[in-house]
């Protein structure tokens, strides 16, 4: 009582032989004919299932395909891979299951299976939004760091049961039967997990993971450290910078942890702050007390980075920590000196070799 069901269709239905599902039954309303718009029925009269969120009634994905991928799977362990501070054959496995699509969905009673038995099955109320990464380990009590867009959960049979010499991972409907992704690897190598290559794609290749990074596996993100959503090295370009991180796509270098602040292409923590017309954009910088600003002119510091261990009050503002000497130019092109800054170098050369006068003591 006290309830309305409100139903907006391009179509006329006739509601005179539509019937409820039994009080507390739990069936939700769906067409009968899926896609069609030719009525509305009880889910349980045209399916097994009672509901069946984020599907078509009988199980399949609205597109034929779907945002569901098992991308990861490490069954050769030795290492202590779940960060609970014991290496376990049998803990330390684990199944990664990514959400690839732009809509959240519900993994209620869905099951992961290995080749021979049921390994897990999902509790009521499992959502795994768009671009998030769901973890299931062996077992013990895992205590790695888990971002923000990750969830885990411990095998609900109390293992994975993956074989070393070869097994099939898949992730199936609350049906037990109908297979949502699957993949089957041959022998693996000991602490190298298998990854689907390109990553998140359930057609791709099955590999090991040293082929895509030189990490042996990485639960809850992508091979290189990226996030499933592209906010990491989605493309997996090269390392631009030499700071060991993989940088953030093709067009930038966003690593946080060393700064391009020239410009140039090029960072490494002797990056100058040189974001300067004066300063040659093609120019890569090292240390050094030669011509800091590359402009063609040594010594010309009233235009070089400024740096505290140099004496000279010409300098411009203090960067760096204390002891960094600016930033030396290698390569480029020197960018042209201007009119103004000529006539001040001469004045300044000019009064260096005059004679120097002192003050009676």
């Amino acid at each position: 009582s006290d309830q309305a069901l409100v139903v907006k269709n391009s179509r006329t239905m006739d509601f005179e032989n539509w019937t409820f599902a039994t009080a507390g039954q739990g069936a939700s309303i769906t067409e009968p004919v899926q896609r069609t718009e030719t009525g509305l029925d009880r889910h349980d009269n045209i399916s097994t299932f009672l509901a069946s969120p984020g599907t078509l009634a009988d199980g399949t994905w609205f597109d034929g395909s779907g945002p569901l991928v098992i991308n990861e799977v490490l069954a050769n362990v030795s290492d202590d891979v779940n960060c609970d501070g014991t290496a376990d054959s049998g803990q330390d496995e684990f199944v990664e299951i990514v959400n690839f699509g732009s809509n959240p969905v519900d993994l209620s009673g869905m099951t992961v299976h290995d080749a021979t038995a049921l390994r897990h099955t999902f509790a009521p109320g499992t959502l795994l939004g768009p671009n998030e990464g769901f973890v299931l380990w062996g077992g013990g009590n895992p205590q790695c760091s888990v971002p923000s867009n990750g969830y885990e959960e411990l095998a609900s049979t109390g293992g994975l049961g993956m074989n070393n010499g070869g097994d099939t991972a898949s992730l199936r409907m609350p049906d037990g039967t109908t297979v949502i992704d699957a993949l089957v690897y041959a022998a693996s190598t000991t602490d190298v997990s298998v990854n689907r290559s390109p990553e998140l794609d359930a057609a791709g290749a099955v590999v090991n993971h040293t082929t895509l990074s030189a990490a042996s596996y990485s639960p809850f993100t992508l091979a290189n450290g990226g996030t499933f959503g592209g906010g990491g090295d989605a493309d997996t370009d090269a390392d631009t910078d030499s700071d060991t991180d993989a940088d953030t796509d093709a067009d930038s270098d966003a690593d946080t942890d060393f700064t391009d602040r020239d410009g140039d292409g090029f960072a490494a923590v002797t990056d100058c702050d040189d974001t300067r017309a004066d300063v040659s954009p093609d120019a890569a910088e090292q240390c050094g007390p030669d011509d800091l600003d590359c402009n063609g002119v040594v010594g010309d510091d009233q235009l070089d980075c400024g740096e505290p261990s140099d004496p000279e009050p010409t300098d411009g503002p203090t960067i760096g920590p204390p002891g960094q000497v600016g930033c030396g130019c290698t390569t480029g092109t020197p960018a042209p000196v201007g009119p103004a800054v000529l006539l001040v170098l001469a004045v300044l050369r000019r009064r260096s070799s005059l004679p120097r006068r002192f003050a009676p003591r």
